[in-house]
């Protein structure tokens, strides 16, 4: 079965939870592709965005780092396919004696069931923890995880917090995200600083374009004012990975030392020259 949007069709496919464990009638949250700039799947409780798979980078959905197209796990392989006409997610099972089934409830997750020793098993469920939750750190900040297992936000370089520091763990101010600490200059002045191991920013309001190499890439964003981050669109291999441009701020980051994808953050080439500045690492 396909989950996401057929353009040509007219078709939408969703997975959506009942009303209650005996009532069948459609509940309140859904799991559903949101078409626009890279493929990235939303968990909605009513309109409100609850989780995000990340966006597919041509290789894995960078929010589940661990589910890697056509890597088998278990007999399991995945894949997202986009196209002008349509943009869908599906997996299979090469082992005919396994099932599989994807199930939104009213407990707020998505979750994997398989069916082994002749009952149905808890897989995987999404979101896993706090730090998936959408948006938690607001514009430019990400979630991390502490060496003790508690989770906090934190900024992108050339950032400051806008939340108050000292707060208790996921603090709703949070979502007030962070700040540059020095304004663009929208020329000559501007340049970029790579990070990696983050989930990729939510890409719905991000644009494409396809087949340019990362230094078109670099100098697309550069000729635009707008232009607050980008990535190659396809990690996937080939010299012209294509390029995904942000124009609006940057959400829904978390650390995770799976994702290996650079990120290039626009800043002030003064904030660059500080960050690289020698005996402040």
């Amino acid at each position: 079965m396909k989950l996401g949007v057929d353009n040509k069709k007219g078709i939408i496919r969703n997975i959506t939870s009942w009303r209650g464990p005996d009532d069948p009638w459609p509940g309140d949250y859904t799991f559903a592709l949101v078409p626009g700039g890279l493929p990235e799947f939303f968990l909605f409780d009513k309109s409100t965005r609850i989780y995000t798979s990340g966006p597919w980078n041509g290789e894995m959905l960078t929010g589940v780092p661990q589910l890697k197209s056509q890597e088998a796990s278990g007999g399991f392989t995945f894949t997202v396919f986009s196209s002008r006409e349509e943009t869908y997610y599906i997996y299979s099972i090469s082992d005919p004696s396994s099932r599989a089934r994807l199930v939104v409830d009213g407990t707020k997750k998505l979750q994997r069931f398989w069916f082994r020793d002749g009952s149905w098993q808890s897989g995987n469920s999404y979101p896993t923890d706090q730090c998936d939750n959408y948006a938690l750190c607001g514009p430019f900040g990400y979630c991390v995880d502490t060496v003790d297992q508690s989770r906090r936000c934190s900024c992108l370089p050339g950032f400051t917090a806008l939340w108050q520091q000292g707060q208790q763990p996921f603090d709703p101010s949070w979502s007030k995200g962070c700040a540059r600490t020095t304004n663009l200059t929208c020329g000559a002045g501007d340049g970029f600083w790579r990070v990696n191991k983050l989930k990729l920013p939510e890409a719905t309001n991000a644009t494409v374009y396809p087949g340019i190499t990362l230094d078109q890439c670099r100098k697309q964003c550069l000729g635009n004012c707008r232009c607050r981050a980008y990535a190659a669109a396809n990690v996937s291999g080939g010299a012209s990975p294509g390029c995904v441009i942000w124009t609006v701020d940057l959400l829904d980051m978390r650390e995770n030392s799976d994702v290996e994808q650079d990120l290039y953050i626009r800043l002030a080439q003064s904030e660059i020259d500080s960050l690289e500045a020698p005996g402040e690492d």
